[in-house]
Parts: C-alpha cells; sequence; structure tokens
C-alpha cells in the first residue's frame, strides 16, 4: 500500500477505513418514504480522508429527490459535493511538505503548489417498493492547477431467476 511508503500514522489510516457520508444518502434514501418533497435540497457538510494522510478536507454536499415515478415504483436522487478548495491545497501542501522532510529534500514554496477542486456528481435510482438501488452513476472532476481528470461509474442492478 503506498500510504506504507509514506508512513502514515495510524489516526489517518483509521480514516481510510470510515464511511464516506454519500453512503449516508443512500441509506437515507434507501427509506424513500424518506419526508422530503420532489425538488427540496437536503444540505451537508463533511470531510474527506486523502490518500498519504494528513487532515480531511472539508466538503459541502447535497441532495435532492428529483422526481418519483409511482408508475414504475423507482425514486430519483442526485448527489453533489465539493472539496474545499483552500483546505485541499493547505493539506497537499503538508502532505509534500512531509514527505519533502523525510526524504530531506527542500519542501515546495506554497505559490509551486496549485489550488486543487473536485466536484463529484451522483444519480440514484431508488426502488420505492423495495428500497434498494436500480441503477447508480457517479462522475468527479478534479483539477490540480491546468491539470484535469474526470471518472465516471455506471452500475445497473438485474434481477435474474431463484434457484
Amino acid at each position: 500500500m503506498l500510504s506504507d511508503l509514506v508512513g502514515v500514522d495510524e489516526p489517518y489510516r483509521a480514516t481510510f477505513r470510515r464511511q464516506p457520508k454519500s453512503n449516508h444518502v443512500l441509506w437515507a434514501l434507501k427509506d424513500v418514504s424518506l419526508k422530503i418533497q420532489p425538488g427540496e435540497v437536503v444540505e451537508y457538510e463533511d470531510r474527506v480522508p486523502i490518500e498519504f494522510g494528513g487532515e480531511p478536507i472539508p466538503t459541502k454536499a447535497s441532495y435532492v429527490l428529483e422526481a418519483v415515478d409511482n408508475a414504475k415504483h423507482e425514486a430519483r436522487i442526485a448527489w453533489r459535493q465539493r472539496l474545499d478548495e483552500q483546505a485541499a491545497r493547505a493539506s497537499r501542501l503538508a502532505m509534500l511538505k512531509a514527505m519533502a522532510e523525510k526524504m530531506g529534500k527542500p519542501a515546495p514554496k506554497p505559490a509551486d503548489v496549485p489550488v486543487v477542486t473536485a466536484e463529484d456528481e451522483g444519480e440514484w435510482v431508488m426502488s420505492t417498493s423495495t428500497g434498494w438501488p436500480v441503477s447508480m452513476s457517479f462522475a468527479r472532476k478534479s483539477m490540480a492547477g491546468e491539470q484535469g481528470r474526470l471518472e465516471t461509474t455506471r452500475m445497473t442492478a438485474q434481477r435474474t431467476p431463484g434457484p
């Protein structure tokens, strides 16, 4: 594991094992009888661990019940999360300074560490009769200075006949 190579302390390892609050969204929405109306936005704050250790980065997130299809017994939920850019930059700078110190190298100057942005978007279609996901899509767009990355995932549940 890369964290073993850079000497991540045990308190940081615990943050890797913590379940992110996006799972909280799934559990809250599994019971689609949740008392929110279509279009109502639920906002919350979270902290996302970073893989090399350091302080978890604060985020602002929200989910909204976009639509309920009573004929299909499905509800569509959208989720969004955005990193606190300055906290992400500060956390990255601290991690780079610690790594430089361990290697006996000079630490980077703050001006040399670009602003880091990351935005997550997800959509869940949930069965209102079972409470289980029917499908899920997730996209993360991240930028570090002028370099960017887009990651997407799509999952669909399929019913299979029993034995």
